[in-house]
């Protein structure tokens, strides 16, 4: 199941050997505040390009090309992998509401989540 539509790559650059991408889309999540990126795939005259990982470079974020091609900035068309989106947002609630359970019934307040590939981190504060 996935999701298509259009977008653009903004910027093309190289950093420590990688090559970096900027995409302008206004459904793509990037990432960020313990929770992953969305997995995405884009296609364009160079080809279709597998994305699962960002870093951000003065508070913009770029997504790791892991297998670099030749791209330069212009349209493309994005698939967004709603499965994993889906998968992260089941996540995410989880940990509200086992958060609020803690607090309620423990007194025990949640302090840091972060949701990783194959498991999750719940943080709480205790003595």
């Amino acid at each position: 199941m996935s999701y298509d539509s259009s977008g653009e790559i903004t910027q093309v650059r190289q950093s420590n050997d990688q090559q970096l991408i900027a995409i302008r889309h206004p459904l793509i999540y990037p990432g960020g505040g313990g929770q992953p990126p969305d997995k995405i795939l884009l296609q364009s005259s160079a080809g279709i390009i597998k994305l699962e990982k960002t870093c951000w470079i003065d508070e913009e974020a770029y997504w790791i090309v892991e297998q670099p091609i030749r791209l330069s900035p212009g349209p493309i068309n994005v698939e967004i992998d709603q499965l994993w989106r889906w998968e992260v947002c089941q996540q995410h609630t989880a940990q509200h509401l086992f958060s609020g359970f803690a607090f309620q019934r423990y007194g025990l307040e949640s302090t840091g989540f972060s949701i990783f590939e194959e498991d999750s981190k719940i943080e709480l504060l205790t003595a």
